[in-house]
């Protein structure tokens, strides 16, 4: 048994300073004695900081391992049971905060500050307050639970063949909250305030309004993960081994306020006519607003709202598979080649857009039609009527499956598990024991990864949620080519080695270390993007391309002597149309950040004056051949800056001397 705890905070030297009895209190904030009032300036310097923010980390775990061995079998088995909480707290407006900007003083209607003039400090002197706000304390108490068993057997079939044998389960409870405040969006739950349309706000707890229920999302009990592997011995010399596994990630607490939708508020008013009319007058304070919690099925109407798609529990899986011979050569050298695989399926990612209107509104319509309002005459021309008698709004936000809603989002509460990836790879390496003054290790690696997903929960959603198809692409982090090599040499110099083991030429030349590293690996695949958007709240941006081949200008790549830019100029790739989704692939094979090219050595040695004092010298170098490695910059073809080498990747060449003194 046993338990973590650790413990982050964040505060402002301005908290719980006692403003409100020194006069400094905006009216209706939810604690204006907890921090001075945040006030901001169109331009000038902002006065106050966030009132804070901070978490407790506790994970508790009970488990045991038991371990038979019976004849030429070795059983282990063992459970794991484990609570992780995540309680954490922020405060970042609770005291208010205030926008004085110069529109609230400028010619009405006129935002250009050479003719409009206006200023924020004199807004603010003023009373009136542009835009501004407070939220309650943000108290999360999230709580996960998981158990595990797993059973094994190394057999010992013969003396040249052993067999791992084994099988791994685990699930998820569904996950709570300390004070029951989960929400989670419905798709078929009726809205009250979009005159019952489908898609709406479900709350956990007890009471009027909610499910009676602690959570909204089920557990996931389908983590059974075989195991196999093997080991035989070919000959005194030669070794196989073979393994394949099923395995499983983690499920995750949610990041920052998602579902808790109600429970939390976050007050931002803003003048409705570019500061015609204040969002309200200081001495008044915030208008009033609802009060926390708020049991409404429709409280994120107009706004984002967040789905679990009862995913939450839902482990990542992971499966691999590996073969591989070993051969020891002579007495001090160990050839090893192998072939690896791992395949990812149900990534946490964040490809899922459920509220996107589907690309063929847009190729039936286009995007000034989507962008126009329902009651325009050219939506009534195209027959678009409302999707429910109470909705305003433009045609775009009508056509989508849920029009009461912002985008549905399921990344930061982990309920986008639809990431797959692959990854196959060839390893070759050379291992010398130290004999003879040397070690050595190199190893060459010959890869391909293809995925949609680059990163724990994603860059960017889909670009067309309908057809994610169009995501799978080389990996933004494959690297065809990784070769590496390191060695240490001591000098055959010295007492007790070959030559000159005594006297002092033995004090001067003996003793000598020389080692070094060296990482050759090819670089990373490039993408292309642009700035069309299409009115139909996609995801990420594609270029369209011709080719594949001739992206990067025609500059020596290890020199790059003249060269200004990158990729070749924007109108290689031809125009961009802006009545279709691109064409490109997330990122191409065949063009490439420069490769990675480095030597570092050093020299080493220690002078001994007795068996008690000595002095250690070390010349370390790094990147001794001054190697360069250029960004190629912005990859925007809409960007004025595009392709163009405005930075450097890798470090210059450095070098730093040593000594220390023992004594």
């Amino acid at each position: 048994m046993g338990g973590n705890n650790w413990r982050e905070l964040n505060a402002s030297l301005n908290a719980t300073g006692g403003w409100k009895a020194r006069g400094v209190c905006l009216i209706n904030a939810f604690d204006c004695d907890r921090d001075f009032v945040q006030v901001g300036f169109s331009d000038y310097q902002s006065w106050g900081e966030s009132a804070g923010d901070g978490s407790e980390n506790t994970v508790y775990s009970a488990g045991d391992d038991l371990s038979w061995i019976r004849g030429k079998h070795n059983f282990k088995m063992g459970y794991l049971w484990e609570r992780i909480h995540y309680n954490g707290f922020g405060r970042q407006t609770i005291s208010g905060q205030v926008h004085g900007d110069r529109r609230s003083t400028s010619i009405p209607g006129n935002n250009t500050l050479s003719t409009g003039g206006g200023n924020g400090f004199a807004s603010f002197l003023l009373g009136e307050a542009f835009s501004g706000g407070t939220e309650n304390d943000r108290f999360v108490g999230q709580q996960w639970r998981s158990h595990s068993w797993y059973f094994q057997d190394d057999w010992k079939a013969s003396r040249r063949l052993t067999v791992n044998l084994g099988v791994r389960y685990e699930f998820t409870l569904p996950p709570i909250e300390e004070l029951d405040k989960w929400s989670d969006f419905t798709p078929d739950k009726p809205n009250p305030k979009a005159d019952n349309y489908p898609g709406a706000l479900r709350f956990a707890g007890f009471g009027p309004g909610r499910e009676n229920t602690r959570t909204l999302v089920g557990g996931w009990y389908g983590g059974i993960g075989p195991r196999f592997g093997l080991a035989y011995a070919i000959n005194e010399k030669t070794v196989l081994r073979a393994a394949a596994a099923r395995s499983f990630g983690v499920a995750k607490t949610v990041t920052g306020s998602t579902h808790f939708e109600g429970a939390i508020s976050i007050f931002r008013p803003t003048s409705t006519d570019n500061g015609v009319t204040p969002a309200f007058k200081l001495d008044q304070g915030l208008p009033p607003f609802p009060q926390p919690p708020s049991i409404d099925p429709s409280f994120s109407n107009g706004n984002n709202t967040a789905w679990w798609n009862n995913e939450a529990v839902r482990l990542p899986e992971s499966y691999d598979w590996t073969l591989s011979i070993q051969r020891q050569i002579g007495g001090s050298w160990v050839f090893e080649t192998s072939y690896n695989a791992t395949v990812g399926a149900h990534l946490v990612s964040g490809l899922l857009r459920y509220n996107q209107v589907p690309f063929g509104a847009f190729q039936k319509y286009g995007k000034d039609l989507l962008g126009s309002s329902i009651t325009s005459t050219d939506a009534i021309a195209a027959g678009i009527t409302k999707p429910y008698p109470s909705f305003t709004g433009s045609v775009a936000q009508a056509l989508r499956p849920y029009p009461q809603y912002l985008d549905i989002q399921t990344r930061e509460g982990h309920g986008d598990k639809s990431g797959h990836s692959s990854y196959h790879a060839m390893t070759l390496k050379l291992d010398r024991r130290f004999a003879g003054g040397l070690q050595m290790q190199g190893s060459y690696v010959f890869s391909k990864l293809i995925t949609d997903t680059d990163s724990y929960m994603g860059d960017n959603s889909a670009l067309d949620h309908y057809n994610r198809r169009l995501e799978k692409s080389i990996g933004r982090y494959d690297q065809t080519h990784n070769f590496k090599l390191s060695y240490i040499y001591e000098l055959p110099f010295g007492t007790g080695r070959k030559w000159l083991a005594s006297g002092f030429a033995s004090k001067l030349l003996g003793g000598w270390r020389v080692a070094a590293f060296h990482n050759y690996i090819s670089g990373t695949p490039l993408e292309l993007t642009n700035n069309n958007t299409y009115n139909i709240f996609n995801g990420r941006a594609a270029a369209t391309v011709s080719t594949y081949e001739g992206w990067i200008a025609p500059y020596d790549n290890a020199d790059w002597k003249g060269a200004d830019r990158f990729f070749q100029s924007k109108s290689y790739f031809g125009p961009q149309p802006t009545d279709r989704l691109g064409n490109a692939t997330r990122y191409n094979p065949k063009a490439r950040i420069p490769a990675s090219f480095g030597e570092n050595y050093s020299l080493a040695k220690s002078f001994h004056f007795s068996e008690t004092r000595r002095l250690d010298f070390r010349w370390e170098l790094f990147n001794l051949l001054n190697r360069t490695r250029f960004d190629p910059g912005i990859r925007n073809l809409d960007d004025p800056n595009f392709g163009k080498v405005q930075a450097q990747l890798n470090d210059p060449r450095r070098m730093q001397f040593g000594f220390k003194l023992y004594f």
